[in-house]
């Protein structure tokens, strides 16, 4: 057999086995709790993008029992909000971008030494399923008072987000 036709044999049976590609659509989010929530703190991840130059990693998540966008400013206070990355096909893991913004003066981001209102950093979520976001606060005295936003991308496109009042007991 001519060398082109065994070639050609070759394209069209790899073609015909070659597994198909799935092709991921993320079409937005929905948010489903937000407010003051417990959790355990498994773990703190260095990360120079993120406000404050690292993110805590946390499991076992208790939402709130209701949903509130007012926050008293106290020690070891967790805030934030659940969501739900929407689209296809379930189960898909897809990359996502969280937008972090609080007031002046900031947070002191340890990897720079300055302090920043904004950071963002990109996280793996699937599709479907019921990850979060949020804000520990430390000492209360290093958390300002103010408008707090977190936002949730995806390929340049905002899905979600919220925005909490934190206030001074």
């Amino acid at each position: 057999m001519p060398q082109t036709y065994l070639t050609w044999i070759a394209l069209v049976l790899g073609v015909a086995f070659a597994a198909p590609a799935v092709a991921q659509t993320v079409t937005g989010a929905e948010i489903i709790w937000y407010g003051v929530y417990q959790a355990e703190q498994a773990r703190e991840v260095q990360d120079p993008s993120a406000l404050g130059g690292k993110r805590k990693v946390s499991g076992h998540v208790q939402p709130p029992s209701v949903n509130s966008e007012r926050v008293a400013i106290a020690d070891n206070t967790r805030f934030g909000f659940g969501y739900r990355v929407t689209g296809e096909p379930d189960g898909a893991e897809v990359t996502i971008k969280v937008v972090q913004k609080m007031p002046p003066p900031g947070a002191l981001n340890v990897s720079t030494g300055q302090r920043s209102t904004y950071g963002s950093y990109d996280a793996k979520v699937k599709i479907g399923a019921r990850p979060f976001t949020g804000w520990v606060i430390g000492k209360a005295a290093n958390a300002p008072a103010g408008q707090w936003t977190f936002e949730i991308w995806h390929q340049g496109n905002k899905l979600t987000g919220k925005t909490f009042t934190l206030y001074h007991q």
